[in-house]
């Protein structure tokens, strides 16, 4: 990625923000701000809200996909030259990003509306992406990735209702040493601390728990499981 970052003044910025769909009423947006902190270039930053449209939820979805990235970089998690399956890319506003951070992305959304809006606003490669769900992955992906990544606006409608079949093939696409990141962005789910925690024996089921959030009832901010693959006994302190 090229992170070169140049000086716009206020007048620049605001014209170049007012070319997409995406700004405030004075014609700046802090979305900006928080990117080039992150490590996007300004270049980049204004070519994806070129892409910006007000439907579909998506500006929660974009504020999302900003928040996993400086997830990444709190973490110190490096994408570069990983191998990465976006798994339900949605609008793909985190597979642009992650590809922006120098991943080569790979990934499956079964929407037909998201996954046309995704390819044909050049946020993921078309011949990467796969309209398909988790489930129907072709068969040589995997074990091929480095990360799996899912991103979760609305945790059961985006599992399909079957949260022990997508979390059963989940593991199956990573290599051996590769790893599962699982981002939940449903302020519901999150509230609701019986709900938020029936999803654990699952994940257990099918993963070694490398990092865990620590859930506090009330927390409305994003949830994030990082997981490896093979069972593990659920280390209860981060429950408490």
């Amino acid at each position: 990625m090229d992170s070169t970052k140049r000086y716009l003044d206020m007048e620049e910025l605001k014209n170049a923000i007012k070319s997409t769909k995406y700004f405030n009423q004075d014609g700046t947006t802090i979305e900006w701000k928080r990117m080039l902190d992150v490590g996007f270039s300004l270049e980049y930053i204004l070519s994806i809200m070129k892409t910006f449209e007000p439907d579909f939820y998506g500006e929660e979805k974009f504020k999302f996909a900003i928040e996993n990235a400086e997830y990444f970089r709190q973490k110190g998690i490096s994408l570069a030259g990983k191998r990465i399956l976006d798994v339900g890319f949605g609008l793909g506003y985190n597979s642009s990003m992650m590809a922006a951070l120098e991943a080569d992305i790979f990934g499956v959304e079964p929407d037909d509306v998201y996954f046309n809006f995704a390819v044909s606003k050049n946020l993921i490669n078309r011949e990467k992406a796969f309209k398909s769900t988790l489930e129907r992955i072709p068969e040589g992906l995997l074990g091929t990735f480095d990360i799996a990544t899912v991103f979760l606006f609305e945790v059961m409608r985006d599992l399909g209702g079957n949260p022990e079949s997508f979390f059963d093939k989940l593991p199956k696409t990573i290599k051996p040493k590769g790893s599962v990141i699982i981002g939940i962005h449903d302020e519901y789910f999150i509230k609701d601390s019986k709900w938020n925690l029936s999803i654990l024996p699952i994940l257990n089921k099918h993963f070694n728990f490398v990092d865990l959030p620590r859930y506090k009832e009330g927390n409305l901010g994003n949830l994030y499981y990082i997981l490896a693959g093979g069972p593990k006994i659920i280390d209860k302190r981060y429950y408490q």
